[in-house]
């Protein structure tokens, strides 16, 4: 995997992760030559962020008006290689400079093949 140019050392960088989920590729997320749609890792990102939010106790009450929305102002996503139907990928979130906002989320997305 061709490394970003933000990440100095993989390992330490993996390291700092504190939340993951998982999500499996279904069938209407790929094209007709099975691979997964570009536009998919952005749905997969929210999910694994809002599960996230509600691990750290957000989103919990939910006859109570939420004190805290989250608002996404940037997304990146760098593509390393095609991903398939039915694979399950891992996805890791975490939060950088989380005691004051606005909150940065960093994701980070492996892949499992299932066979």
């Amino acid at each position: 995997m061709k490394r970003a140019a933000y990440i100095n050392d993989l390992e330490k960088w993996r390291a700092g992760f504190q939340f993951n989920t998982q999500v499996r590729i279904r069938f209407s997320e790929t094209d007709q030559f099975g691979h997964m749609n570009n536009t998919v890792p952005f749905v997969y990102f929210e999910e694994a962020r809002i599960e996230f939010m509600k691990h750290l106790g957000f989103f919990l009450h939910k006859d109570k008006e939420p004190k805290v929305v989250p608002v996404v102002a940037d997304l990146q996503c760098d593509f390393h290689r095609q991903l398939y139907f039915d694979d399950t990928l891992d996805i890791y979130v975490k939060a950088d400079h989380i005691e004051k906002l606005p909150l940065t989320f960093i994701t980070l997305q492996s892949t499992r093949t299932v066979t």
